[in-house]
C-alpha cells in the first residue's frame, strides 16, 4: 500500500477535518497506510487509509464498535470522522492518543491486555449477534461457552497498545476487529 502525495493529505485535513495541517508526525504502512497529522488548530489525529477489502460497511461498523468502547473508557480511541473517501481508498480518522509504548514480555503490560480484553468482549456483547462481521469459529478462552458469539480486536498486542504507568490507556488497530463463536466440545 502506498501512501497518498502530501497535497492529497492536505486536502483532506481542509475537507473532512476544517482545519490546516501543521506537519505529519508519523506514517506507517502495513496493511493500511496510517498518518499522524498535527493540525493548525491544536488537535493530533490519526488517518487510517484502509486496505482495498475493507468496504464502506466494514468501516461503518467498526466505527459504531470503537466509539461504543470510547464512549465506556474502554481502550479505544474516539472516532473524530469517517469512513470517506480519501484517494483510492476509505479512510477514519481518530483522535490520537499518545502514552508509553511496552516491551512485549513485560508481565504487567501482558495482565493489562488479558484483563482489558475481558472488559472490551463484556462491553461488546450487546452489538455481537447483530454485527455484520463474518463469524469466525474459534476452539477459546475457556470463559466462552459454546456458542457464544462475541467481538473481539484480532491483533490484541503490546505493540498496538500504549500505557501510562499501571494503566492501558489505548488500543490501536481496530481494523482487526473479529466476530467469534466458541465452537462447541464435538466440534472438531
Amino acid at each position: 500500500m502506498d501512501r497518498e502525495p502530501a497535497h492529497v493529505v492536505d486536502d483532506l485535513c481542509a475537507r473532512e477535518l476544517g482545519a490546516d495541517l501543521l506537519r505529519e508526525l508519523f506514517c506507517h504502512i502495513g496493511r493500511a497506510c496510517v498518518y499522524g497529522l498535527a493540525l493548525r488548530d491544536g488537535r493530533r489525529v490519526v488517518v487510517k487509509a484502509h486496505p482495498p477489502e475493507r468496504g464502506f460497511e466494514f468501516l461503518r461498523e467498526l466505527v459504531a464498535v470503537q466509539m461504543h468502547l470510547a464512549s465506556r473508557g474502554l481502550y479505544a480511541p474516539t472516532v473524530v470522522n469517517g469512513p470517506f473517501a480519501f484517494g483510492s481508498r476509505l479512510a477514519t480518522v481518530e483522535a490520537l492518543v499518545e502514552g508509553e509504548r511496552r516491551d512485549d514480555a513485560d508481565p504487567l503490560a501482558q495482565r493489562l491486555l488479558g484483563e482489558a480484553l475481558s472488559r472490551l468482549v463484556a462491553a461488546c456483547r450487546p452489538l455481537a449477534r447483530a454485527s455484520s462481521l463474518p463469524l469466525c469459529e474459534v476452539a477459546g478462552p475457556p470463559a466462552l461457552a459454546a456458542g457464544d458469539i462475541v467481538l473481539g480486536h484480532g491483533d490484541w498486542t503490546v505493540a498496538n497498545a500504549r500505557f501510562s504507568g499501571a494503566s492501558l490507556l489505548v488500543a490501536y488497530g481496530w481494523g482487526n476487529l473479529q466476530r467469534w463463536i466458541r465452537r462447541s466440545s464435538q466440534s472438531r
